[in-house]
């Protein structure tokens, strides 16, 4: 009776795999003719080849470099030809292919051919390099061109300066205050102890950075916000200068509008859905007396259904209306102040615009939404120089460095600051 059952099933396990395989090998890729469906659209060569390859239980070898995989496709084919939808997403006429059963090999039909550098008589006439890297005695030529002879003819305006000199000592036209720094003789004699009230204007360029902190449980996003985030080199402030001056010292204030601009490129995937396809990879059994047992070796691989790559490039703005109060020390050299100042800017948020990075997860917000702090304060320091225009205008430049001393936002997980150096340059009117 065990003999007879044994015997039974023995029987019955071959029928069933009998069975079994015809139905899996009629379900793979037999010829080039074999229909198939696919439908997919706007999405990158990769991911049309690989829903192919769910499609009709092949596997694709190929070179990506070659595929331009970042290229996007469109096709929409139901139960057609194997080579009419491979054709509808690889050019026939550039790339072919190989079946060797559940496996396709595809190649290009020709390496790319290198550009062809024009001829000598399509050099556009400016295009001096070109000539003398074909011919590189000509070289030479071009450190012996005459426009050296230009630097001496540039050396003849210094005697302008003696022009301004015998002018000023001409007897018909002596020195009076109106030719001065501050309308005195001497830069000393106006630095008295007596107030003088200063007004100016002034425009400010701008090369701002931004720092990022968080806490430990934010260390992926920390990373994701400095590598994502770029500093822009359009950033700058407009500003209404005014001063308070007592002697060598002065008090600064005013009012001015600062801009800060930076750059977010930022990019993920989200993947919805998918299944694991499995593949056969070794069969084999063994015998125990008269018993038969069959083994299977699987490999399974995940396949996502549905696959999307977001891609963020745009510009962010955040605007301040800011408030600053400095000390400035100024130093008289001849006809000229050096001055050195520190001091504070406090900055009201006038409003941000563009995209930043969700902290919780992937995806990106309207940077609009989130709850701005109210009043921004960062510190400066810079130094500069002011020369005469005439008894009361003067000409200010200097440089500056400012650094904000907190984050920009309030109840974020990510800190935010904003630091830059400057350059400076005004007029300012003595009363």
């Amino acid at each position: 009776m065990k003999f007879f059952l044994r015997n039974s099933f023995l029987c019955f396990a071959f029928t069933w795999f009998c069975c079994l395989v015809p139905a899996v090998v009629s379900a793979q890729l037999t010829s080039p003719d074999s229909p198939v469906s696919l439908s997919v659209s706007n999405v990158p060569v990769t991911v049309a080849l690989d829903r192919l390859s769910v499609n009709c239980g092949v596997t694709f070898s190929y070179n990506p470099d070659q595929l331009k995989a970042e290229k996007a496709v469109t096709v929409n084919f139901t139960e057609k030809p194997f080579r009419e939808v491979l054709a509808a997403i690889l050019p026939p006429d550039k790339f072919g292919y190989k079946l060797s059963g559940n496996q396709v090999v595809l190649y290009k039909l020709k390496p790319d051919e290198p550009e062809e550098v024009p001829a000598a008589a399509e050099i556009p006439p400016g295009l001096k390099v070109q000539e003398t890297a074909i011919y590189p005695d000509t070289v030479f030529i071009t450190r012996t061109e005459v426009r050296n002879d230009t630097i001496i003819r540039t050396d003849t305006v210094m005697k302008h300066d003696t022009l301004y000199t015998l002018s000023a000592v001409t007897p018909e036209k002596p020195v009076t205050g109106d030719d001065n720094f501050s309308g005195k003789t001497s830069l000393r004699e106006e630095l008295t102890k007596d107030f003088t009230f200063e007004a100016g204007f002034s425009l400010t360029w701008l090369a701002s950075s931004s720092t990022f902190s968080a806490e430990t449980s934010y260390s992926d996003k920390l990373e994701d916000y400095r590598s994502a985030y770029s500093n822009s080199l359009l950033s700058g402030s407009v500003n209404i200068d005014l001063r308070l001056r007592y002697a060598r010292f002065s008090l600064e204030s005013g009012l001015s509008y600062t801009g800060f601009n930076e750059t977010l490129s930022y990019n993920y995937m989200v993947t919805n859905g998918g299944y694991y396809r499995k593949d056969t990879l070794d069969i084999y059994y063994t015998l125990d007396e008269s018993d038969t047992s069959w083994f299977y070796v699987l490999d399974s691989t995940y396949l996502p259904l549905d696959q999307k790559d977001y891609r963020y490039n745009t510009g962010i703005h955040h605007g301040f209306i800011e408030l600053p109060l400095a000390f400035q020390y100024n130093q008289p050299v001849r006809r000229m102040l050096l001055y050195a100042r520190a001091g504070i800017i406090a900055s009201v948020h006038a409003g941000s615009n563009g995209w930043y990075i969700l902290p919780d997860e992937d995806g990106v917000g309207d940077i609009a939404e989130l709850k701005a702090r109210a009043v921004v304060f960062s510190w400066l320091i810079g130094a500069g120089a002011m020369f005469p225009l005439n008894k009361n205008f003067k000409l200010n430049t200097g440089v500056i460095y400012r650094k904000q001393l907190q984050g920009i936002y309030l109840d974020f997980p990510i800190d935010q600051r904003f630091g830059a150096f400057g350059i400076n340059c005004g007029i300012i009117y003595r009363f």
